[in-house]
């Protein structure tokens, strides 16, 4: 998931980091502006900052839904280990995704 998402988080980044630019820039030279020319700074601004945000939340809401899509499938994968489990006796059953069931005697073992 980190793959398929980071370059939407580098963008997101990238926007913030050019936000807080024009931010600095409107604070430092906001006194030698016209009025016209900080209004529409100060426009540019709110406007860039209502994107990002809605930006953001698509994106949170992205993984949000992207994630559930992943824990589905892992359950469905863990049932599906269980029933093998039962009907063959297995004390571990592994995925490619990882360890889908370990039996408590593999998982436990004593230290002496």
């Amino acid at each position: 998931m980190r793959t398929e998402f980071a370059p939407r988080e580098r963008t997101l980044q990238a926007q913030q980091q050019t936000l807080k630019a024009k931010q600095d820039k409107l604070q430092k030279d906001s006194a030698t502006m016209t009025d016209e020319q900080r209004t529409r700074a100060e426009k540019e601004l709110r406007d860039g900052a209502r994107d990002f945000e809605r930006a953001r939340s698509e994106f949170q809401d992205d993984i949000s839904a992207r994630r559930n899509e992943e824990m589905s499938r892992l359950q469905k994968i863990s049932r599906g280990g269980a029933h093998l489990r039962q009907a063959q006796g297995f004390d571990v059953v592994l995925s490619t995704e990882g360890v889908v069931y370990a039996a408590p005697s593999t998982t436990s073992r004593r230290r002496s």
